[in-house]
């Protein structure tokens, strides 16, 4: 049981790094489309 408990908080700990690293990402992504999108509307 204690091997499983371990791995359970393991997996949360991995788990939420993750979203972490994910959404840090999205938000980096997200404002280099809303730059993109500024310069291409600044074209016309």
């Amino acid at each position: 049981m204690a091997i499983h408990r371990g791995l359970k908080l393991m997996m949360k700990d991995l788990t939420v790094k993750m979203n972490f690293y994910l959404n840090r990402n999205l938000k980096d992504m997200n404002s280099i489309l809303v730059e993109l999108e500024k310069a291409l509307n600044s074209e016309t």
